[in-house]
């Protein structure tokens, strides 16, 4: 696994985002699949690699911009009981 580098992180997340909230992307099935374009798919691997190094994107509305912020006690600990669980369904 690559190093995650922040400042590209929030460069590529940031567009990513943009391109989401304008609708530029291909949603979803109603399976839950991916779109075609990988927009969705590819912010959401922005998000995991985050909280693998105990991040998350925080948006800052006064100046339209995200930054990489620790995550809370809180999400780190739900961050790690879905990864144990998520272990577990593989195991089994």
């Amino acid at each position: 696994m690559t190093e995650f580098n922040k400042a590209s992180a929030l460069k590529q997340y940031s567009a990513l985002s943009h391109l989401i909230h304008v609708g530029a992307y291909d949603e979803r099935d109603d399976e839950g699949n991916y779109g075609e374009d990988g927009i969705e798919k590819a912010a959401d691997e922005l998000v995991f690699q985050a909280a693998q190094n105990g991040l998350v994107f925080y948006w800052h509305k006064d100046t339209s911009t995200y930054t990489l912020e620790p995550m809370s006690a809180e999400d780190k600990a739900v961050f790690e009981l879905a990864m144990m669980q998520q272990e577990g369904d593989q195991a089994e």
